[in-house]
């Protein structure tokens, strides 16, 4: 187990997401306590409430940084089909290398472990989690719609996620049964094919 954190280190929000995120990993819902986190984080207890609603309120601070790992909240502006493209190529490869860091794997896979027993941390990590990343590929192939570098034949949603689906075929699955290690061995040409059929399906 890791040893407390240092108070000059970080900020103690920062210290109670990493924390928290940090537990979740190595021992499941379960391990997240406020003894727990505030003995690691070197914080009191009314310090994480002061920053923190309730354990929800924790969770859904550390799936929101997963996200932040490989979604840029802030795209850059995308005024033709190259920059589109290159957008959407990003996202992709940033989403895959992502999924293939050990932690990534072991997070969801404590995830779905826990999910019947803690409903309300399962619906917080999907909405965090995988809605919001939906959301946030949704916006960018609207914009496209919208400014008609392609052809609106499908609802954007739709399209973020097949889009979604095609990138992430079986290869997470296979990581969270533990049949793989890796479950993207070429992230670039993986993306590449999936912008590629996009682009074909729904050419202005």
């Amino acid at each position: 187990m890791f040893q407390p954190m240092e108070k000059t280190l970080l900020p103690a929000k920062d210290r109670i997401i990493s924390v928290a995120r940090r537990l979740i990993i190595d021992g499941g819902f379960e391990a997240v306590t406020t003894d727990r986190i505030a003995e690691h984080a070197s914080v009191s207890k009314a310090t994480i409430y002061k920053n923190f609603k309730n354990m929800e309120a924790v969770l859904a601070a550390v799936v929101d940084g997963e996200l932040d790992r490989f979604s840029p909240r802030d795209f850059p502006a995308i005024k033709n089909l190259a920059d589109f493209r290159k957008t959407l190529h990003s996202y992709g490869v940033n989403l895959l290398m992502f999924l293939n860091s050990p932690d990534a794997i072991k997070f969801s896979q404590t995830m779905q472990e826990g999910a019947r027993r803690h409903p309300r941390m399962a619906e917080t990590f999907y909405q965090y989690g995988y809605a919001q990343a939906h959301r946030e590929l949704t916006d960018i192939i609207d914009a496209a719609f919208s400014d008609g570098l392609l052809n609106a034949k499908a609802p954007a949603s739709d399209v973020a996620e097949d889009f979604l689906g095609q990138l992430e075929g079986f290869g997470f699955i296979q990581a969270q049964l533990g049949l793989t290690d890796t479950p993207y061995p070429d992230p670039e040409g993986r993306t590449s094919r999936a912008v590629e059929t996009l682009c074909v399906l729904y050419k202005a």
